[in-house]
């Protein structure tokens, strides 16, 4: 009796490994799904561990990102160049069925690079929203034209990290790139031209959580109350801010703060630039930045008074173009006050492109390291 039920136990076992080898039971390990077609279409069996649509051999960004949530563990889309636009008409449910692309478990997204892969929400909806629980890392993407209330380009209830990545022309309510309550960090990335038409935080609006941006450009973005490229505030927590080798540019916001609006929780800021507001100042708030040292403003508004802090300093930016590397730069022009200023024990390792740091005696303050050729 007991040879017959060992037997049969080993007999049930093959089976069960061959039929999820086979698709007929759910794939336990991790998944990589390669998206083959730009279309907006919803996966035929979200959980069976095939990422396909009803048309045969598609593969969708969206169709992987339902498999994605429906499997356990953590998964990864690759995503080859082209634009993927939504299309999928509908709101207010979270997976990722209609409008903008809930992510619910933990996924990884890469793409081709930010100048190749684009995720385009087409002014349909937002672009992600990633649900309590849920996880996202995307690399080498441009995320864009999301349009909604707060966090048009994406919505941080979870965790989302951006590497080498683009967030541009999202236009919302609060928070047009980025509205996060969670976990939220960029790197190596780009925040440009994103708007908050009825309130606050142009680029980036960090409500609660955390919210680390290092080696990155915030440029161009606007709001029409205060923040345009940043807003901290304590509408649902007390959000904890750090910023590391970042440059702010041409960012406005009429009520205060064309840069940075600090209202709540707490916000680290060194080796950072924080210039030419075209509206606002660069800082306000009702708390006092907390300088980590070597900051520089082109005007007196920040508060910077640490060790290697500069104000009223013009850093001599120029213009966001392709410098080499990943995403688009602003070159710290010959005698920029933020060559070698910057503090070696602190500054980020590489730069916006990857270039190491320090180049000269010193790295350099902002996003953007001079090659020693040209200092």
């Amino acid at each position: 009796m007991v040879k017959h039920l060992v037997r049969s136990f080993s007999i049930f076992i093959i089976l069960a490994i061959l039929l999820g080898q086979f698709g007929a039971f759910p794939v336990a390990a991790d998944a990589n799904f390669i998206v083959n077609s730009t279309a907006d279409m919803l996966d035929a069996n979200p959980g069976d561990g095939l990422c396909e649509t009803d048309v045969t051999g598609y593969c969708t960004l969206r169709a992987a990102i339902q498999e994605t949530n429906a499997l356990e563990g953590a998964d990864t889309i690759t995503l080859p160049e082209g634009t993927y636009r939504l299309a999928q008409v509908g709101a207010g449910e979270d997976a990722a069925v209609t409008g903008d692309l809930d992510i619910s478990d933990s996924v990884e997204i890469l793409g081709e690079g930010a100048g190749a892969t684009f995720i385009d929400a087409d002014d349909l909806d937002r672009v992600f929203h990633i649900v309590p629980g849920g996880s996202l890392t995307a690399r080498g993407v441009t995320i864009r034209n999301g349009n909604l209330d707060a966090g048009s380009g994406v919505l941080v209830e979870g965790a989302f990290t951006l590497e080498a990545g683009v967030i541009a022309e999202n236009i919302g309510s609060s928070g047009g790139g980025v509205f996060s309550s969670g976990a939220t960090i960029i790197n190596e990335s780009l925040i440009v031209n994103n708007s908050a038409l009825a309130n606050d935080g142009g680029g980036l609006f960090a409500s609660a959580g955390t919210m680390t941006v290092t080696n990155s450009t915030i440029v161009n973005n606007s709001a029409t109350g205060i923040g345009g490229g940043l807003v901290t505030t304590a509408s649902e927590g007390n959000p904890q801010v750090t910023l590391n080798n970042v440059t702010f540019a041409g960012n406005s916001a009429p009520s205060g703060g064309g840069a940075i609006y600090f209202w709540n929780g707490s916000l680290d800021v060194q080796n950072t630039i924080v210039a030419n507001s075209n509206s606002g100042g660069n800082c306000a708030g009702i708390q006092a930045i907390n300088s980590l040292g070597n900051n520089l403003s082109s005007d007196s508004s920040c508060d910077f008074t640490a060790s290697g802090d500069r104000l009223n300093a013009d850093p001599l930016l120029g213009p966001l173009t392709d410098n080499g590397g990943p995403t688009h730069t602003m070159a710290l022009l010959a005698e920029s006050p933020a060559i070698d200023a910057g503090n070696n024990a602190t500054c980020a390792v590489t730069d916006q492109r990857g270039v190491a740091r320090p180049q000269g005696d010193a790295c350099d303050i902002g996003a953007f390291e001079v090659a020693n050729a040209n200092i």
